[in-house]
């Protein structure tokens, strides 16, 4: 249908990619990946867009309250220590749920299943990222 998004995939995490999302805006290639996946009616693209870009904002600010920076695929991985990674990943899990949340209400079960799937591959992929794996 159309491409509006690996910004979806990616942040969206996640929303969003899920992969090698390092230089892609929120606007970019992730969500036009996820709308393709989605197939995505032109109508429900328009709903989601807003939704997915302002969660990659949210979370790409409590990545930095926490000096993370989850794009760069280059950087050694951060030793925040357990506690702040859990209270990091408390902080992401509120902003996928609210996420989830709000999307759900746009798609259709398909849809919806499929896009919790993406956001599981990119949760797996933002993990490997922060943990140093390529």
């Amino acid at each position: 249908m159309f491409r509006i998004a690996v910004a979806v995939v990616d942040f969206a995490a996640a929303l969003a990619s899920p992969h090698a999302l390092a230089t892609q805006e929120p606007s970019g290639n992730y969500l036009e990946e996820a709308i393709a996946r989605l197939d995505l009616t032109p109508d429900q693209a328009e709903q989601l867009t807003p939704i997915l870009e302002k969660s990659r904002a949210e979370q790409q600010a409590i990545f930095a309250s926490y000096g993370v920076d989850p794009e760069a695929a280059n950087a050694p991985p951060q030793n925040l220590g357990f506690q702040t990674m859990r209270a990091m990943k408390k902080e992401l899990d509120a902003v996928r749920e609210e996420t989830l949340t709000a999307v759900e209400k746009i798609l259709t079960d398909e849809q919806f299943k499929e896009f919790k799937s993406i956001q599981e591959e990119r949760r797996r992929e933002m993990r490997n990222r922060l943990r140093g794996r390529r």
